[in-house]
């Protein structure tokens, strides 16, 4: 009986680890019970990842005041994953141990602990990061060479501060709301025609410029005419509050192209350093990722996640598969100013961290309840895509996909059901595998990567991947867009389609990929339609899904910014009102009430109501990190427990710890040193990346600034 209640005390301490709401920051936990007995917790060590099934162990440390020395031991846990890609975090649900070891205890006791466990772990909520998980599984799919489309756009290059603006196409106009002006539709930027004066004007943040041709000849104005400044006014009457056009000394050169384009800036002729160990130079007076080799005299730069190669900055610019670089570009250091493009260079630890982020879907439930309304441009129009029995909608700015007798949206990485393609829609809770072979040529690719897992009367479980929002993996690196221009729908509507290039898109390995503007006097402010104006009043184009502070190894790069919730969000979302808020979670946006993201907040319940509610544990304190020992203690798959100090292993020999080559659980540790040593090495490097996002974002309240490269 005594050892029945000192199990069960153990069993309540660990409970209470894993219900932290701090679980997956700082580690070891631990806990101390009212008795006296303490649990410490080691962080879980990821065995298997698949979709959203996650099995892993950990290593548990009881410390009784009965008892002169801890007894160690481990548990196994699977588990569905749920995530926040805000915030980075994932919540564990429908938690089942599997098994549980403590060396030298007793085994029937030991099933008593498993079984209770088991009944009990469920009702609790467990954490761990993003990174934490990226750092200890493995992925098999660095090599992937699905047919995307890697012909380079045009590349531009000046030497003095420029804008591109970009037009999808010929000019397409539409009646300015109450005045007398028309608007370009078919780009992210402010352009309207004045019909009677023959005169075009470009609006960039408070900068205005005028021109004759809406293609080329824009020239800086402070001639505005007053109704337009009326119109702006109406509509944001903040619009020149915070930002003094007097004051912004440097006017940008306007470049407009209608076909895909790139903008490359630099401040005067460009300026060659040395990047030290190689025998690469880098571009160091721009904002854009160009290197040379000095072995071939060769030019390479790296935009949407693609390697063009060319002799000389004015082109011609031909696609290198990656494998193909340079063997210095892997010997790039982390924390050069050229670090960050290690994420597009094959083998490299980066290039595997943000090809194992791309598996990592971002879950939540929608309820059933939840409506969904397509409006059309006229009649539905269907075309077939090349994978045999799909056609998808052409006239509507959703993605609707009829097969057979069936017409199937994917809204916000939601996918809808309907008899009808005119609706009524409601929530699938299954969808064709044909949708699943899409290839990239298809302007609805992107919805292969959101899934339907599970379902219940009430609820749909659902999740999407990076790929939903444009980020692929091609060649073992990670790529943005799928390269193919997609014809966009030219009728009394325009919608548009996903694209590749224009935007100076760049990967940032904490909040995915980002855009630019390829200037570098200043910033973005005001420059796009979507929205980054207060009170943005023109436009529905989606453009790019928002604006992020960059990330430069561990400095704040203007240009490389936090592109994350991708353009589909930005285009439903008119109403997109600051700075990077088409980069959030999807599945958050607060005109979908019906939608659950399965973060802290999900049941509405504190952890500790939902301890009081699920189990009785007496009067026992919350966990706390454990500050005393080392998050350095690790459980082999056989439940033997390990710990490396001083760069030693360690095993438990009975009631002490002792180095591996003096005690008997050597021949057990030379079994699995490669995985414990691996264990470890990923654990630093998960948490690491942790905390390194945490900083990040602490320092930029969100990600919401960014300023030049570092000097």
């Amino acid at each position: 009986m005594r050892l029945r209640m000192k199990y069960s005390i153990i069993i309540s301490c660990v409970l209470l680890i894993l219900c932290s709401e701090v679980f997956s920051q700082e580690w070891p936990k631990e806990i101390t019970h009212p008795s006296g007995t303490v649990i410490t917790l080691y962080q879980p060590q990821v065995e298997s990842f698949d979709k959203v099934n996650l099995e892993f162990r950990s290593a548990v440390m009881i410390k009784s005041p009965k008892q002169e020395e801890p007894i160690f031991g481990a548990v196994w846990v699977k588990t569905k994953i749920l995530t926040d890609r805000d915030t980075r975090e994932i919540s564990l649900d429908e938690v089942m141990v599997t098994d549980a070891k403590f060396p030298n205890q007793d085994s029937t006791k030991i099933e008593e602990l498993k079984k209770f466990l088991s009944e009990e772990i469920p009702k609790w909520e467990l954490d761990i990061t993003i990174d934490q998980l990226i750092a200890s599984i493995e992925s098999d799919k660095g090599n992937t060479k699905e047919n995307f489309k890697n012909d380079p756009p045009e590349i531009i290059h000046v030497t003095t501060p420029s804008v591109l603006i970009t037009i999808d196409g010929d000019a397409k106009f539409k009646k300015l709301e109450d005045t007398d002006y028309e608007m370009v539709i078919n780009t992210p930027f402010f352009i309207v025609k004045d019909n009677w004066e023959e005169m075009y004007y470009l609006k960039g943040g408070v900068l205005w410029y005028e021109s004759e041709n809406v293609y080329d000849g824009y020239e800086f104005t402070e001639e505005i005419p007053d109704e337009l400044i009326e119109f702006i006014l109406k509509k944001n009457p903040d619009e020149y509050k915070n930002i003094d056009p007097d004051t912004i000394k440097v006017k940008p050169e306007i470049i407009v192209r209608t076909k895909p384009a790139e903008l490359i800036v630099t401040t005067g002729e460009p300026k060659l350093a040395s990047i030290e160990g190689t025998s690469l130079l880098f571009v160091e007076n721009t904002d854009s990722d160009i290197l040379m080799d000095l072995t071939s005299q060769t030019y390479f730069i790296l935009i949407s996640g693609r390697w063009f190669q060319s002799k000389s900055l004015e082109g011609p610019w031909k696609y290198i598969e990656p494998e193909n670089l340079p063997a210095d570009f892997a010997k790039i250091p982390v924390d050069s100013d050229m670090g960050n493009v290690l994420t597009n260079v094959p083998g490299t630890q980066e290039s595997k961290d943000a090809i194992l982020d791309t598996q990592i879907p971002q879950t939540a439930k929608v309820d059933r309840s939840t409506k969904l309304e397509v409006n059309y441009d006229g009649e539905p129009k269907f075309e077939q895509l090349s994978t045999s029995d799909l056609y998808y909608a052409t006239n509507t700015d959703k993605s609707v996909i009829k097969y057979y007798d069936k017409y199937y949206c994917c809204d916000n990485a939601t996918w809808f059901v309907s008899d009808s393609p005119k609706g009524p829609w409601k929530v699938a809770d299954e969808v064709p595998d044909k949708i699943y072979e899409m290839t990239p040529d298809s302007p609805v690719y992107n919805t292969k990567y959101v899934y339907v897992y599970d379902s219940t009367p009430e609820v749909v479980y659902v999740g999407y991947y990076p790929g939903y929002t444009g980020s692929y993996v091609y060649g073992g690196t990670v790529i943005y867009g799928t390269g193919y221009y997609y014809q966009p729908w030219y009728g009394a509507y325009y919608y548009p389609r996903p694209v590749t290039y224009g935007f100076s898109v760049h990967y940032n390995p904490y909040m995915g990929w980002s855009f630019g503007f390829g200037m570098s006097f200043g910033g973005p402010y005001g420059w796009f339609s979507i929205g980054f104006s207060s009170y943005p009043y023109y436009g529905g184009y989606w453009g790019a899904g928002g604006y992020h502070a960059g990330y430069h190894h561990g400095y704040y790069h203007g240009r490389r910014a936090g592109f994350y919730a991708g353009y589909n969000y930005a285009q439903n979302n008119p109403r997109i009102n600051q700075l990077g808020e088409g980069n959030r979670n999807i599945y958050n946006r607060e005109s979908r009430e019906n939608i659950n993201t399965n973060n802290r907040q999900r049941n509405n319940l504190s952890t500790m109501d939902r301890q009081r509610n699920n189990v009785s544990t007496g009067d026992v304190q919350r966990n706390r990190v454990n500050t005393n020992d080392k998050n350095n203690v690790f459980s082999d798959k056989n439940g033997n427990v390990y710990k490396k100090d001083n760069n030693q292993w360690q095993s438990r020999d009975g009631n002490n710890w002792s180095n591996v080559e003096n005690n008997k659980n050597k021949s057990s540790f030379d079994r699995n040193k490669q995985d414990l040593n691996k264990q470890y090495n990923s654990r630093e490097r998960g948490n690491q990346r942790t905390n390194s996002f945490n900083q990040q974002r602490s320092r930029t309240g969100g990600f919401n600034r960014g300023s030049g490269r570092r000097r």
